[in-house]
């Protein structure tokens, strides 16, 4: 059977897959065309083995020579250029290196021979499993290991776990608490009730009426009382838990009658050894919201370069669930008077007009 032609915004959905701005319309049309075209799946998994070759190629820290930078250049220009398609293998060695995340949902039931199994969507195993005890309501550039972050207001799968691996998120849970997620952490919704944190970072916010919420930890059980709060487990599952507002309990989990009444301005630590301990408070610990996250902007094009812009007109962000507009007079202006890339290949700054080709540019310095 002979493919249909691709959509022309086929690369904008792959793209906006991977950032985590893809819309619940975007997300179904992409998983839609994938289940239903090889062309489109080659494509998919090209454009998937690119971005890898580039984020291996950011993780150099600095350049010591000029040759190091022409090097560079050139291999991204390389991984830019290249289209032909990859096996299989490949894409799940480039997975694993990007560490995360950008695998898309299930295919068809009844797939073509030559389709390739990828893992659920957060969303389709929340839909096959129990009711689910809360749900995603915000994002910000998150992105979950082994499956496609699952659009805002999607109901998340009840003890399943989930490694939420670059970015944050929030979850608001069925009796009204709301927790935000830090990248990188490891967690299970528990219940309408509880959370289960076995590392990472953790705000907590437990309005009226959801008092008794539960954030459970290698180390701990923390109980609202009433309250805004903050945990943290490290890789070695000790636990620190710092109360900004209210009140809660902390329990010992290997001596559970062992409890601690935290008061607003108090923190305590739990090891493995059983011990409560009381640390320095740190208000920082809490994030009460998401970071603002750009969504799209508009500019005058530049009539002299095809394809640059001239002047930005405006900046739209997405500041918890509503999206805001700033005008461009309305920006803060700055000026640049010094600029490092810090060994990012993709950052190069130039005095003037920037050249068509940096890398023969640079080639002349020498």
């Amino acid at each position: 059977m002979v493919d249909s032609p691709l959509p022309s915004d086929l690369e904008q959905l792959f793209q906006a897959a991977v950032d985590g701005s893809i819309t619940s319309e975007g997300h179904r049309r992409l998983e839609n065309i994938l289940s239903t075209s090889a062309q489109a799946r080659a494509r998919y998994l090209t454009f998937i083995d690119n971005e890898v070759a580039l984020e291996n190629l950011h993780g150099i820290k600095e350049f010591e020579t000029p040759e190091d930078l022409i090097q560079r250049l050139e291999q991204i220009s390389s991984c830019q250029r290249r289209r032909t398609a990859v096996s299989w293998g490949i894409a799940c060695v480039s997975v694993a290196v990007l560490a995360l995340a950008i695998l898309l949902g299930p295919w068809s039931q009844n797939p073509p021979v030559e389709s390739i199994p990828l893992p659920m969507s957060a969303g389709a195993m929340a839909q096959t499993g129990e009711e689910s005890a809360a749900r995603l309501t915000q994002a910000a550039g998150a992105h979950l290991f082994g499956m496609l972050l699952p659009p805002v207001g999607t109901e998340l799968a009840v003890r399943k776990e989930y490694t939420l691996v670059r970015g944050a998120i929030e979850i608001t849970f069925n009796n009204g608490a709301v927790a935000l997620m830090e990248a990188p952490s490891v967690f299970v919704v528990e219940s309408p009730e509880r959370l289960v944190l076995k590392t990472g970072n953790c705000s907590v916010h437990a309005p009226d009426g959801a008092e008794g919420f539960e954030v459970i930890t290698p180390q701990s059980r923390v109980v609202d009382i009433g309250t805004r709060f903050s945990v943290n487990v490290n890789e070695m599952g000790v636990s620190e838990v710092h109360v900004i507002e209210g009140a809660a309990e902390v329990y010992s989990l290997k001596e559970s009658q062992k409890l601690n009444l935290l008061a607003q301005g108090e923190a305590r630590q739990l090891a493995d050894h059983n011990e409560i301990r009381q640390i320095p408070f740190n208000q920082r610990k809490y994030r009460a919201t998401l970071p603002d996250r750009v969504i799209r902007y508009e500019a005058t094009p530049d009539p002299e370069h095809p394809g640059f812009v001239k002047e930005l007109l405006n900046v739209t962000v997405q500041r918890g669930e509503t999206p805001v507009t700033y005008q461009a007079s309305d920006l803060i202006g700055i000026r640049v008077t010094e600029f490092v890339a810090e060994g990012d290949p993709s950052c190069v700054a130039w005095r003037g007009d920037f050249p068509d080709d940096p890398t023969d540019a640079l080639r002349n310095l020498l």
